[in-house]
């Protein structure tokens, strides 16, 4: 069943891509795009990844009483 969800997954992505992009784009445009999302990805998961991970292992102080 996962490799049916992920063939699904594939077809709504490739469904993405010719909705935002046109058909003639040339490889090296496709390339510069594909690095220019890994990079942004990489970099979001470094800094979003990290505050996900200490708010798991770090509860939150309580807050002291305004009164």
């Amino acid at each position: 069943m996962k490799a049916h969800d992920e063939m699904d997954e594939a077809e709504a992505l490739m469904e993405d891509w010719s909705l935002l992009f046109p058909p003639d784009l040339s490889d090296e445009a496709a390339a510069a795009l594909s690095q220019f999302v890994t990079a942004l990805s990489s970099l979001m998961e470094s800094r979003y990844g990290r505050q996900i991970s200490h708010s798991r292992h770090c509860p939150p102080q309580a807050q002291k009483e305004p009164f």
